[in-house]
């Protein structure tokens, strides 16, 4: 027992023992203000810090805690970048509120199941030039930098986006929506960005911003389409807007993504980390070849770093090159192209796509779906809204998401793990999906009571929203959960190309989702279906994929979970 205390004293007093013992996230000031004084004795009473603990523990026993310090966001990085996100996740949920009725307005049918097919196709060519450009950006912004990828994309985004807001007929829709799907790469560079200007304190509450950003959407959406009827006081006399009614929010979104590229053009900083390296050198190189009497053992030193010469999986063509040295050059070479190397050094970025997909396909599914319910008559199992019923509704599950994302998930994160969180709200979806199919029932039974008849309407409209209220705090918890996860599984050196081909599995499901959702909604409203055939059968599947989605999650490593409580010390 003396041997071992010496031994343990021993390595306490030592500086780079303590400086090891600090776990990631805490200051080496905060422990020194918590570690005791010695008096040189190397009796029992003598303070021990174990490198597996996260308290300081004291010769009687007491344990105080070692609180990590929270490192504070970069505000104006944050506030820049936050209004460049919120292009893109407006550009793919601003149509939910109104794709219904514009489908109607090209009157091509007058059959549900056939508008319903189309408003899922339109839904989903988004997401299909999101497929077949999401890794391409992502290779672009590790080789050449987040910045010029971002501001490429909110170009393209503003002007396909008013594009969409003038069609009158479906190929318009399709080829506008298909174009805006193809420039926004955004999405994954941004995650790319994000997950380089943080640390393990701030990013679960940095990747939040997805979540506000999806609910800006809906609001917008949902608030000004069809300005004309919903805002008779301010255009009931504007012939331009009846003959676009759904052009307002697509305006209000290309301009919102035109002042984000302003201000990013002016203000945002690159934050990749091999492009900055690389220009650096290549500053360096400049400087010393302005100055020869420099001696050659400085110039070598200039390619110690692999991220000199070696950027996004292939080598840099440019003069930094040569004074590389050997060595680091086969070492990059042996590295291979970045995507061999997520398969080789991100097998857990592997594993969370397939939770990606699962997340993407069920969400997806119902965001198709859910605008389709509302407006089918209450009699083929809808709930029978009118249009500015369904737009208000989406404006408050916008607010709600927003809520959500900036007051509850931050509240769940310090409680629990991010893996665990994702757990929770996969749990929370299956009985929310069986749920949705008896509410067209229920407010039949409920408006049918002609005693107290507005507090039957309200009791079901409160109920109803409480259930929106759950089901899309636990679909921004789940997005926010999987993009943390992500990000902390992947080698800094391709974390673009990582979060790209993360965006083309989210996109590959979120292209099939639509459709798929909205085709089996039309087959369910068949009158000769039986339950569970019927309006039943959407969501089931969805309750079914949110059950094969939180079995997989226990598939990821609990390491690159954040966040939660920590385990309590055990005194030594």
């Amino acid at each position: 027992m003396s041997a071992m205390n010496t031994d343990i004293s021993h390595q306490t007093n030592n500086p780079d023992h303590q400086n090891r013992n600090i776990p990631k996230g805490y200051s080496s000031e905060t422990a020194a203000h918590t570690e005791p004084q010695s008096d040189g004795s190397n009796s029992d009473t003598d303070s021990v810090q174990s490198s597996t603990d996260n308290a300081t523990v004291f010769g009687n026993g007491k344990s105080l805690p070692l609180e990590p310090e929270y490192t504070p966001l970069p505000k104006m990085q944050m506030l820049i970048l936050t209004i460049i996100l919120i292009s893109e996740p407006m550009t793919s949920a601003i149509l939910f509120p109104f794709i219904y009725f514009m489908i109607k307005d090209f009157h091509l049918s007058d059959d549900e199941m056939v508008i319903g097919s189309y408003a899922g196709w339109i839904t989903s060519i988004f997401f299909i030039g999101q497929l077949f450009s999401a890794i391409p950006w992502g290779r672009c912004s590790d080789q050449h930098g987040r910045r010029p990828v971002l501001l490429t994309g909110l170009i393209g985004n503003a002007v396909s986006t008013f594009a969409f807001g003038l069609s009158k007929n479906l190929w318009w829709a399709i080829a506008s929506r298909a174009i805006c799907g193809i420039m926004n790469g955004n999405t994954a560079v941004a995650r790319s960005m994000l997950a380089e200007i943080t640390d393990e304190t701030n990013r679960p509450f940095a990747f939040s911003i997805f979540g506000f950003c999806w609910g800006i959407g809906l609001i917008v959406g949902g608030f000004l389409c069809n300005p004309v009827e919903q805002f008779p006081s301010l255009f009931g006399d504007s012939e331009f807007f009846k003959y676009y009614p759904y052009l307002l929010p697509c305006i209000v979104s290309a301009l919102f993504t035109l002042s984000g590229w302003i201000i990013g053009y002016f203000y945002l900083k690159e934050s990749n980390p091999s492009v900055l390296a690389r220009k650096y050198n290549d500053q360096k190189l400049k400087d010393d070849q302005k100055t020869p009497n420099v001696a050659d053992e400085q110039t070598k030193l200039l390619g110690t770093s692999k991220q000199t010469f070696y950027d996004g999986g292939s080598p840099i063509k440019s003069n930094s090159l040569s004074i590389a040295s050997e060595e680091e050059m086969v070492t990059a070479k042996a590295q291979g192209s970045s995507l061999s190397r997520i398969t080789r050094q991100s097998y857990a970025a592997i594993v969370c796509y397939t939770h990606i997909r699962l997340w993407g396909f069920q969400c997806m599914a119902f965001e198709e779906v859910i605008p389709l319910f509302y407006s089918t008559p209450l009699s083929a199992g809808g709930l029978g809204m009118d249009p500015q019923e369904i737009a208000k509704i989406f404006a408050i599950c916008g607010i709600q998401q927003t809520f959500s994302q900036f007051i509850v998930y931050p509240m769940l994160n310090r409680a629990y793990s991010t893996l665990t969180c994702a757990r929770l709200a996969l749990i929370v979806f299956v009985p929310i999906y069986m749920i949705f199919p008896e509410l067209s029932p229920l407010k039949v039974w409920m408006f049918s009571h002609t005693e107290n008849e507005n507090m039957w309407q309200w009791a079901f409209y409160i109920s109803f929203m409480v259930l929106l209220f759950i089901r899309y705090t636990g679909s921004t918890t789940s997005h926010v959960s999987y993009m943390v996860l992500v990000s902390n599984s992947a080698d800094p050196e391709i974390i673009g190309t990582v979060n790209g081909v993360c965006q083309t599995a989210l996109s590959l499901v979120r292209a099939l989702a639509p459709a798929l959702g909205g085709t089996l909604w039309a087959i369910s409203l068949r009158p000769t279906n039986v339950f569970p055939f019927d309006q039943h059968l959407v969501y089931y599947l969805l309750a079914l994929v949110s059950l094969i989605g939180l079995y997989q999650t226990y598939n990821v490593d609990n390491s690159i979970s954040i966040g939660g409580k920590k385990p309590s010390l055990q005194h030594i």
